[in-house]
């Protein structure tokens, strides 16, 4: 709970998946995964929306990011367990600082990124990551804002360095905001025209 780590129960995922998922070709991020419940629940979603679609097809559309090791394995296991016949079963889960993926607005490819990801027997593999979404969907770490420099010096500062970037003078934010407040606007900067971001 120190890092702002909670665990969402499924009915409120559904909800919030629900209003933000609304074809079976979006393209969905949550950007502090966690388990990936918000990603378990929004392949499922998916198949619903669509049942011919494949494990392949629906893992390309989901994309996960956690800072913590054991919380991106986790969301990656739970994913690749959806269809354990693929011998090509690698969710698109990174385990890096959100703060330091970039969108594509201001990045030099016009949809994509390549990212390397760690597989679960370690082997890594160059994987392409959409950057323009069509929903981002999550719970952000809710900490309090003395907290955000216990554990990185300086945070603060790359945190509005980030926002100065994706939204120029037009949005600041107040030195006592917690780290949700910079995950709800850096999130907004992946979204589409017309996306949808549903965060608790």
């Amino acid at each position: 709970h120190m890092l702002g780590q909670y665990y969402t129960n499924p009915d409120v995922v559904d909800l919030i998946n629900a209003f933000c998922i609304r074809s079976a070709d979006d393209k969905i991020a949550d950007f502090g995964c966690g388990a990936g419940t918000f990603l378990v629940r929004a392949y499922a979603r998916i198949k619903y929306l669509k049942p011919s679609k494949t494990h392949q097809e629906i893992l390309k559309q989901l994309l996960g990011v956690d800072i913590s090791k054991f919380a991106s394995h986790l969301t990656m296991i739970n994913l690749a367990t959806k269809d354990l016949s693929k011998i090509e079963n690698y969710p698109l889960v990174l385990c890096k600082d959100f703060f330091d993926i970039v969108p594509s607005s201001r990045a030099k490819w016009p949809e994509t990124s390549k990212e390397t990801i760690e597989t679960l027997s370690g082997r890594k593999l160059k994987v392409e990551i959409p950057t323009i979404l069509d929903a981002v969907v999550g719970n952000p770490p809710y900490t309090r804002q003395e907290e955000l420099e216990a554990y990185v010096e300086n945070y603060k500062d790359k945190l509005q360095n980030v926002l100065k970037q994706d939204w120029g003078e037009k949005v600041k934010l107040g030195k006592r905001a917690g780290i949700y407040a910079y995950f709800f606007l850096h999130g907004l900067a992946f979204l589409k025209n017309g996306g949808r971001f549903g965060y608790i």
